[in-house]
């Protein structure tokens, strides 16, 4: 797995806002569904919500690597409850993050 995205995957599951936003870019845009994070700002706040980090994330599969960046599918599982799987498509621009779209299976 790309360092950059294994940072994040780590950061998620360590429920580090701060870590989280760090991935990315200053201007770095963070597609959740249906939701858009646009700048460190943002992104803090919406990585902030409980809904969005009370869950933890298991990477199932390596689904596509790019020399732009790396979709994983992962496992997304609430506290106490059943999971689900989603993509997470990450761009990687040296070593940040200047997108990453969630998608919700």
């Amino acid at each position: 797995m790309d360092p950059v995205a294994k940072a994040f995957i780590d950061a998620w599951n360590d429920r580090d806002a701060d870590a989280l936003t760090e991935v990315f870019t200053e201007d770095g845009v963070l597609i959740d569904a249906d939701r858009r994070f646009e700048g460190h700002e943002e992104i803090r706040s919406g990585l902030a919500e409980p809904e969005v980090t009370g869950y933890s994330v298991e990477v199932l599969e390596i689904g596509e690597r790019r020399a732009d960046g790396q979709r994983l599918l992962v496992e997304v599982k609430p506290n106490g409850g059943e999971g689900f799987r989603a993509t997470f498509d990450f761009t990687i621009e040296d070593g940040r993050v200047p997108k990453a779209d969630f998608q919700f299976a």
